[in-house]
């Protein structure tokens, strides 16, 4: 869903833009920070309690937080948009008043129905609604499935981002764009109230935000990168590999058995289990490959083939109670749930205060390959996070903006990112994403 690149940042291309004058009063934030551009981009529990089919279903809310948020409150043609990102906290907030409101919308749908961009830009900027983006390919039944029991399997379109709005038939709508084909669709709810979203709405007023499409560098900027007029100041993390005992790893990954065969390597350590081959790399990084055979780690499901919604909760499942336990400060999302080759491929990422972390060569935090109803192959990376006190000086949005279209990557979404190349210390710098 999104692929980012370390590239270093070159200043004498900045010299040649026309607004010369601003890049020289931000010399010495330049000195200061990186622009990174790019191309294409803890819980309790073991993991052999989730693979005996007992688990019952559980409403599991949390994982259904976008990463921002954004308040539209449609003022004739025009609106007020209060845009919320790299602020987990305040994310939540708003996220726990529309919960609720969102799981009865999911829940009531009727059928999806292709709609215009132009009409979605009218929900983003005059029309009265709320803003969700995933900054993932989450599909919606997932998303159901997370807020209520009810998992809509009929809609398993991957979607990034998605608005709750009030149509001209005074019902809720839900409009979002499809992540595999970039349409737009449009599905309303009777049975949920309006006066309950729009009263949610006049909570909060315009903070300055604007989206790409509104702004007038849309030459240089991705239609719907979310402009905040205001340059974050992102913490400094500090970064480590939590593992330290091969012991409890094992047992927490289901491979604790005497019939293990244990070999050293040049960079780690190789554990087979029959077919099974579990490596644990000095970084952190751990890797299993099953046998085609092997049901080590089966899907649970109450039906006789797993649903998509099945697949991707097993799979944070274990995402939390492995990488989950130690991340720190970090939280985890759903980057991608996509079929590759007949087979299903999950990947979920690490997220600081709503920035995400990239990791070299386009690594995730864990990554799943599904197939026949168990898991084949899986990567987990161990890493624990520790906010310090230390903050980051950026280059001013607009600045940045520039910057990026400068170095190649004009039109595409200026994002702020972690990179994590196995240091111990992570700042955060601007980016281009490509999705």
């Amino acid at each position: 869903m999104y692929k980012l690149k370390h590239t270093q940042y070159n200043i004498e291309t900045l010299k040649n833009i026309a607004i010369v004058l601003l890049l020289c009063s931000a010399i010495y934030l330049f000195y200061h920070s990186q622009v990174l551009f790019s191309s294409p981009y803890g819980q309790s529990g073991t993991i052999s309690n989730l693979s005996n089919g007992e688990r019952p279903h559980e409403v599991q809310a949390e994982a259904a937080r976008p990463i921002r948020m954004a308040v539209i409150a449609g003022i004739g043609t025009a609106g007020s948009v209060h845009g919320i990102q790299y602020n987990s906290g305040a994310v939540d907030t708003l996220f726990q008043q529309a919960s609720t409101l969102l799981q009865e919308v999911l829940g009531s749908l009727s059928a999806p129905i292709e709609t215009s961009e132009q009409q979605w830009q009218l929900a983003l900027s005059s029309t009265s609604g709320l803003y969700f983006d995933m900054l993932g390919a989450v599909p919606l039944s997932v998303l159901s499935g997370w807020l209520s029991e009810d998992i809509g399997a009929s809609l398993d379109t991957p979607i990034r981002h998605f608005i709750l709005t009030v149509g001209e038939d005074d019902s809720v709508h839900l409009l979002y764009q499809n992540a595999d084909n970039g349409k737009f669709y449009t599905c309303n709810s009777s049975v949920v109230d309006n006066t309950r979203l729009l009263t949610l709405i006049e909570q909060y007023s315009d903070n300055g935000t604007e989206f790409g499409f509104q702004s007038n560098q849309i030459q240089n900027l991705s239609a719907y990168t979310m402009i905040s007029g205001i340059t974050p100041v992102p913490h400094i993390y500090h970064a480590a590999n939590p593992l330290s005992n091969t012991d409890t790893l094992l047992s927490l990954l289901s491979f604790d058995s005497p019939t293990n065969s244990v070999y050293t390597s040049p960079n780690g350590i190789v554990v087979r289990n029959g077919a099974d081959t579990l490596r644990i790399y000095d970084n952190g990084v751990v890797a299993y490959q099953g046998d085609i055979s092997s049901s080590r780690y089966p899907i649970s499901s109450q039906y006789e083939i797993p649903t998509l919604f099945d697949a991707v909760e097993f799979c944070r499942q274990l995402t939390q109670n492995s990488i989950g336990r130690y991340s720190g400060d970090a939280r985890i999302h759903l980057i991608s749930a996509e079929e590759v080759d007949n087979n299903l491929l999950i990947r979920f990422g690490y997220s600081l205060n709503g920035t995400l972390v990239q990791f070299p060569d386009d690594g995730a935090a864990s990554e799943f390959l599904v197939s026949d109803g168990s898991i084949s192959n899986f990567t987990l990376r161990f890493r624990n996070y520790t906010m310090s006190e230390k903050t980051t000086v950026l280059l001013p949005e607009d600045l940045a903006i520039v910057a990026m279209s400068s170095m190649g990557y004009s039109g595409n979404e200026l994002l702020l990112s972690y990179y994590d190349n196995y240091t111990t210390q992570l700042t955060a710098d601007w980016v281009a994403n490509i999705y």
